[in-house]
């Protein structure tokens, strides 16, 4: 049965419970990756840095550590694996937050060092299905 444009722009997330969230429509790769290109001409006219040099792109793994960082407190906090204080500031939208920072910063990385953050994303889907496709043949 086809759907229609309302149902087609409902994106289901099983992570939490199965809610539906209207969406106009899907961010793709491809804007993660032009916002990230715009993200890094700012990042370079404020730090003075080529986007290619050593500086630049050790400043922008740098920062994407810095977020794991972030992302990992998150996680514990929500968890309740964090001292009480951290525990107490823990929210949803802080933990989306900082998955969304780790996501932005890996976007800047990949302009930064000249990956096709698309295709290198496609190519390791493609390897994490082989890997398990033939892991269940196997069983």
């Amino acid at each position: 049965m086809a759907q229609t444009p309302t149902q087609a722009a409902l994106l289901e997330l099983p992570s939490l419970g199965a809610e539906r969230v209207p969406r106009r429509r899907l961010l793709s790769v491809y804007d993660l990756c032009a916002w990230a290109q715009r993200q890094t001409r700012w990042i370079v006219r404020r730090s003075g840095q080529e986007r290619t040099s050593d500086v630049f792109v050790l400043m922008q793994a740098a920062k994407l550590t810095e977020e794991v960082g972030e992302l990992n407190a998150q996680v514990l906090a929500r968890l309740k694996q964090q001292r009480d204080g951290r525990t107490r500031r823990f929210s949803d939208s802080g933990l989306q937050g900082e998955l969304a920072d780790v996501v932005i910063c890996a976007a800047i990385l990949a302009h930064s060092l000249d990956i096709d953050l698309e295709a290198a994303l496609t190519a390791k889907m493609a390897e994490v299905d082989e890997r398990l496709s033939n892991t269940e043949a196997a069983s």
